[in-house]
């Protein structure tokens, strides 16, 4: 699949994803940032695990990178695994990282800490959204949304 035509197909559900976001932090309404586009980027991963890397600066900006993760050439399970880079940060304790309700049975848990998470992925075709919950010192950064794809 080409660069431009990835872009396409994660176009509308990438537009959309705010509004199908489990809420952030506290499970309060929580402050939602969206990563700037020229670091949206895509990457393909065909292996049986996949990183992730969550990066925080000192103003408590994160980005993902990739921003939008496409799995796919094999069969699943999947190993996905976030991991977290920056001055003082910290995945959220008990959701740094949760997918939206359609990806239950698709998406499992297997570890969640401090400084990474590992979900097992059924490689279940779709589009998964899930946000990204940092705090940085103590202090919640607001919430980050990229998207998984499943393209077996």
């Amino acid at each position: 699949m080409t660069k431009n035509a990835l872009r396409l197909l994660l176009a509308a559900p990438l537009l959309s994803a705010c509004a199908l976001m489990p809420e952030g932090v506290g499970g309060g309404r929580h402050p939602m940032q969206i990563q700037p586009p020229a670091k949206r980027l895509a990457s393909y991963c065909h292996l049986q695990s996949c990183d992730v890397t969550v990066t925080v600066d000192a103003n408590c900006l994160v980005t993902a990178n990739p921003y939008t993760l496409v799995i796919g050439g094999g069969h699943g399970p999947f190993t996905v695994v976030w991991k977290l880079n920056g001055p003082g940060a910290a995945f959220a304790s008990g959701n740094g990282i949760v997918f939206e309700p359609g990806a239950a049975g698709v998406f499992t848990k297997v570890q969640g800490g401090s400084q990474s998470y590992v979900f097992q992925n059924t490689g279940t075709k779709g589009i998964y959204h899930y946000v990204v919950n940092v705090v940085q010192d103590g202090t919640a950064c607001p919430t980050l949304d990229p998207t998984d794809v499943n393209d077996l």
